[in-house]
């Protein structure tokens, strides 16, 4: 049969092993190191912080980690709450089974799919120095719906559902790449009628 080189079985609720240190700083405390001749699982206190991650066996640099990669479960990363799973509140949630990718909800039901009911709270995508773009709720139940584009940190675009939108970043151009006016349409178009 198979070997177990060690086996340690509690009841339940117990703690069946504790591993505990007493470095602080930077330094590792109650690490525990499981793995084979290419990768290594740890987990341990690192700085005050709680760490679950994978190194090279040598301990010199971080390695790719998974969990339940061939499976149909669900990654949660970071979370708010209970501690019961049941009732957790992860950050990020990654759906092996479809792929996709929530934050803010644990059913994604797009390959990204960013959930909040706070006004605006959204998706911002930036350069490391200004906001370049963002896709963003209004109103007070963040339901109304606004994106926004920017140039050198100012807003020049700015489409909402509900409310006042404008265009201040050069020429626009229907059935054009290439307007030489502030409106070029270079098709037919129509203006209500008006009397008075």
């Amino acid at each position: 049969g198979t070997s177990i080189p060690l086996e340690v079985a509690g009841g339940a609720n117990s703690i069946a092993l504790r591993v505990t240190g007493t470095a602080t700083g930077n330094n590792w405390a109650g690490r525990i190191i499981a793995g084979g001749l290419n990768n290594v699982f740890l987990m341990g206190e690192y700085n005050t912080m709680a760490w679950l991650g994978a190194h090279n066996t040598a301990l010199t640099s971080w390695a790719d980690f998974y969990i339940n990669p061939d499976g149909y479960k669900k990654l949660y990363l970071g979370g708010t709450g209970d501690t019961n799973p049941a009732t957790l509140n992860p950050i990020v949630t990654v759906d092996n089974a479809t792929g996709n990718v929530g934050i803010g909800t644990t059913n994604p039901g797009n390959n990204l799919d960013v959930v909040s009911s706070t006004i605006y709270h959204g998706i911002n995508i930036g350069n490391g120095t200004n906001v370049v773009a963002q896709v963003i709720g209004l109103g007070t139940g963040n339901d109304n719906g606004g994106i926004a584009f920017y140039n050198s940190g100012a807003k020049n675009v700015q489409i909402i559902a509900s409310g006042n939108s404008f265009i201040n970043g050069g020429n626009v151009g229907i059935g054009t790449t290439a307007p030489n006016q502030q409106l070029e349409i270079t098709q037919n178009f129509r203006l209500p009628q008006t009397t008075g």
